[in-house]
């Protein structure tokens, strides 16, 4: 999770996102996206293709909670579920 969602919010503590994903459930309150890495990668996205890109910049975003459940004990047929609430961007063309 760190090496995905660490790219794109601040101030993650990647010691323990690393303790929470081994118990299985995993709950992130507060996280304040990190508009810059999130620009920059709409930027090159618009380079290679175009025709997608966005008509807008992100100015400011949050998630109220993001949560993670790993079923590691039936990893091969049961879904890990991600569950995000609240989330609240500002943008600007």
């Amino acid at each position: 999770l760190q090496q995905t969602i660490g790219k794109y919010v601040k101030n993650l503590d990647p010691e323990s996102l690393n303790v929470a994903v081994w118990s299985g459930k995993i709950e992130l309150n507060s996280l304040e996206l990190d508009v810059e890495s999130i620009n920059s990668l709409l930027d090159k996205q618009a380079e290679e293709a175009p025709n997608f890109a966005m008509p807008f910049k992100i100015l400011s975003g949050r998630f109220e909670s993001f949560q993670v459940d790993v079923p590691w004990s039936a990893i091969a047929s049961r879904p890990v579920v991600l569950r995000a609430r609240g989330l609240s961007v500002m943008v600007e063309p």
